[in-house]
């Protein structure tokens, strides 16, 4: 430190060079022109720190990297994991391969102090080395707390999050203050791959990034400005593009990067034997499957999954100027298997087109190489290259990858003045103008809702209608032939279909299992949801959790009337209904999956997309997701497809949250304690024990309405004047579905107001068919098909009996009620033909109820 009269100068030597000190000068000076002097010599032999390069300026430079791992972060020692010492030769090798970028993945846990956490003054010295070796050779250094034994990527909890921290920011005022005067060539990163599955994790892991970033500036020098690198959640695409929706704040603007890591399909890259959920794939992409050994061939994951995955980090970061690191990607070398030289290509093909994609997608690849023959692209020892043909896929990777440009948005509405911006919402009949720049060189193209296409630069919309909102998309080739995309969102007030742009979410957690009928079993559900929020379109979060179940629920307005097509993805079992009409009684189950997707993975089964349906413009349709969850990864969303409407997700103007009718129902008893509920679209939503006198019963709901008698016994009887519902009152007299009166010496008629027997009077509310034969939807025709149903035996013994189903109603969901209401039984009749059920059930009278695409049934079922 100098120190001249009150100022003070911090006189550093340049990093790497022989004369490694840090003096203490006192000079005391006389007047301004000794000042000047002793300020001019000094200039002559200082580092003078300024600011270094933005993180742009950086990535443009980065070009393809390389992972020294399980070296310097082998537990027990720079050799443990079976490598040798690193050497000068290795990284010079590495230079000459290519590589411009060097990951130096570090453990300093091991080294350092627990009471103090000071780190060891040699491992720090001995990671200098490596840097060294990597900087003399200009080569770019990413140098991070690796896992280190989870002491931090294991423990992103509220619990140890004081802990953490402090930890954190020890090491990295250590880390930052002995690599201070390095130059823009360093480059740190916080973690590696921090576990975090929601939003709580990710407000833990925020805090250990402010954390290192802090800690970092704090130290001043180059570290003022020194570009830095944040991990997303888990590293992992998906749930970084889901969970990471902000940054640490920083004190410097554009110095920050985002890092994630590649391993997909899992069953091509890491997986080493075959499990009962899957099995390991050979080969991978167009043009390198096998046709003798087809079941190792990759069935997802593939190019257009690549591009799909890496343009969320395009458009969530690198389109915003914050580049992104790909900081590990590799798939295994595989040996003894069949066609393994198709197994060779393939992989290097991979890695070309790994490579290729991350850099057209705005991200620096990093190639994970742990130094052993699975992964090793180098001899450890003498820098010799071992594998030349993965090599020369990655590098030709990077050479036909090409720079895009970026597009800057501008919108023009109603004539107005340019505004830079990626959205315009406007009313129907008015008239957006698009205007990107650049304006000079290169060619463009657009596409858009209703087949909109343009190849000019400017394109105008004019009176715009709700239809032709969406996402308009605006791709630019510069004259390299590079080609870079930017998406402008236009909203139309009035909304597409008339939705109010949000629909219901319920969860249920705590809850075990991936069966539906673990989410409908639980006693909480559907009346005691554990919360609720609204969507702002049909797609619920992505690895919000694990054991619970959701049910989305609401309408669908559609713009135009056609024919569409449903889509449904999830993880884990997911079911999509879909109601004739506003009426959630008249649903019916037209997709589902058992077993998991990948997000939006909209074709892995058969069963995920539903046969065309009809919809008219003007109407609401009631429509409702069951998912249930297990554990791992989760997801769950409805696409769509029609009139003028790509394949996509639902979009919030199309949708309206579930809302629930006020019923009234005006009842009394003959003995005082007679026990009633009210089922609003097979469901409980009230149950009441009546007086002797007529009283009004209230609760609401929307769907078919049945009011259960549901304690006959000692004389009680129920008598039902009327229930109301919307305002709109139904007489029970008039109603033709009772199966608790007590006519032709039986249970069971019509048009009475009186329950004699546990029995219910359904009402003939809008939109519901009070029949007690199949309710028949449109497309069929022929009823007495539907209706031919049977049970044999019945009587049953013990519950033990079989349905035939005819193939009209093929493919049906069987429910069994017991005389409370309450479901025993679901499963589904797989095609036509019997279905034999052996569930144990007590003696006393059962419901069994179908229900298929094009009809519903219930019968009665008798157990001695």
């Amino acid at each position: 430190m100098i120190r001249i009269n009150s100022y003070e100068l911090s006189v550093l030597p340049r990093a790497g060079s022989a004369n490694s000190f840090k003096s203490k000068l006192k000079v005391l000076a006389n007047g301004w022109r000794n000042l000047m002097l002793l300020l001019c010599g000094l200039m002559m032999s200082l580092t003078v720190y300024s600011q270094l390069p933005t993180a742009q300026q950086v990535a443009a430079n980065m070009k393809v990297g390389w992972n020294l791992g399980n070296t310097l972060e082998a537990i027990g020692g720079e050799t443990n994991w079976g490598n040798p010492m690193t050497n000068q030769q290795l990284i010079n090798s590495v230079k000459a391969a290519g590589f411009n970028t060097v990951r130096l993945p570090v453990s300093w846990d091991q080294y350092a102090n627990q009471s103090n956490n000071q780190i060891d003054a040699a491992w720090m010295a001995r990671v200098k080395e490596v840097v060294d070796y990597c900087i003399s050779n200009d080569l770019y250094v990413i140098l991070n707390i690796h896992w280190d034994g989870g002491w931090l990527e294991e423990n992103v909890t509220t619990a140890q999050q004081q802990a953490v921290n402090a930890k954190q920011n020890a090491y990295w005022t250590q880390i930052a203050n002995y690599f201070k005067a390095y130059d823009e060539h360093l480059l740190f990163a916080s973690a590696n791959e921090p576990h975090v599955e929601d939003a709580t994790g990710m407000s833990v892991l925020l805090s250990y990034h402010q954390t290192f970033v802090d800690a970092v500036r704090a130290t001043g020098g180059n570290n003022s400005s020194r570009t830095l690198i944040v991990q997303g959640p888990k590293t992992d695409i998906e749930t970084t593009n889901s969970l990471m929706n902000t940054l640490p704040t920083d004190q410097i603007a554009n110095r920050m990067m985002v890092e994630v890591h590649y391993y997909s399909p899992y069953q091509f890259c890491l997986m080493d034997k075959d499990e009962s959920w899957g099995s390991m794939f050979y080969y991978w992409g167009n043009g390198y499957h096998s046709t003798a050994n087809t079941s190792r061939n990759a069935t997802w994951g593939e190019e257009s999954y690549v591009d799909e995955t890496f343009g969320l980090m395009k458009s969530k970061f690198a389109d915003k100027g914050i580049p992104v690191i790909l900081g590990e990607f590799a798939a295994k070398k595989r040996s003894g298997i069949p066609e393994e030289s198709l197994h060779i290509a393939s992989r290097e093909y991979y890695h070309k087109y790994i490579v290729q994609s991350a850099i057209d997608h705005g991200m620096i690849p990093v190639y994970w190489d742990h130094g052993q023959p699975e992964f090793a692209l180098f001899n450890r020892s003498t820098g010799a290259v071992v594998d030349q043909g993965n090599l020369n896929a990655i590098m030709e990777g990077a050479a036909t990858s090409c720079t895009p440009t970026q597009i800057t948005p501008y919108v023009q509405v109603n004539g107005g003045s340019w505004a830079q911006t990626s959205s315009a919402t406007l009313d129907a009949g008015g008239s957006v103008k698009f205007g990107p720049q650049p304006s000079q060189g290169g060619s463009w193209s657009w596409s858009g809702p209703n087949s909109f296409s343009a190849t000019t630069r400017e394109v105008t919309v004019s009176n715009i209608q709700s239809n032709q909102a969406g996402d308009y998309v605006a791709t630019y080739t510069n004259t390299g032939g590079c080609t870079s995309t930017h998406t402008f969102k236009v909203t139309v007030n009035g909304n597409a279909g008339g939705g109010t742009g949000t629909i219901l979410r319920e969860y249920w957690t705590g809850i075990s299992g991936t069966s539906i009928s673990n989410l409908t079993s639980s006693s909480n559900y559907p009346n005691n949801p554990s919360g609720s929020e609204q969507l702002s379109s049909l797609e619920g979060p992505t690895n919000w959790g694990s054991n619970y179940g959701t049910r989305i629920r609401g309408y669908i307005h559609p713009g135009t009337t056609g024919s569409y097509t449903f889509w449904v993805a999830g993880d884990d079992n997911t079911e999509l209904y879909l109601s004739t009409d506003d009426n959630p009684g008249n649903k019916s189950r037209i997709a589902y999956l058992s077993g998991w997707t990948n997000s939006r993975e909209w074709t892995k089964y058969s069963t995920q997309q539903s046969a065309s349906v009809t919809l008219t413009a003007g109407q609401k349709y009631y429509v409702e997701v069951l998912h249930k969850e297990g554990s791992g990864g989760d997801n769950v969303a409805v696409a769509w497809q029609g009139p003028g409407i790509s394949r996509q997700v639902i979009a919030g103007s199309y949708l309206s949250p579930y809302s629930a009718s006020s019923i009234v129902v005006r009842a009394r008893g003959t003995q005082g304690d007679e026990t009633v509920e009210l089922r609003v679209g097979s469901q409980t939503v009230a149950t009441w024990t009546l007086t002797t006198s007529y009283a009004n019963y209230t609760a609401s709901g929307s769907g078919a309405v049945s009011v259960y008698f549901t304690n006959d016994n000692g004389g009680r009887d129920v008598q039902i004047d009327y229930v109301t519902v919307g305002g709109t009152t139904y007489q029970s007299e008039n109603q033709s579905t009772n199966t608790g009166v007590w006519q032709n010496s039986s249970c069971g008629g019509s048009n009475s107001e009186w329950l004699h027997c546990n029995g219910h009077i359904s009402y003939a509310t809008a939109g519901s068919s009070s029949a007690r034969t199949a309710q028949v939807e449109s497309g069929v025709s022929n009823t007495e098909e539907i209706v031919d149903v049977t049970i044999y035996p019945n009587p049953s013994q013990e519950g033990n009996f079989s349905i035939t189903v005819p193939k009209a109603m093929e493919n049906a969901t069987v429910h069994v009620f017991d005389n409370k209401g309450r479901q025993v039984y679901e499963n589904v009749a797989v095609g036509s033909g019997t279905l034999d059920i052996n569930i144990g059930l007590k003696a006393g009278v059962y419901l069994i109820k179908l229900t298929a695409e094009k009809a519903s049934l219930t019968k009665k079922l008798i157990v001695k």
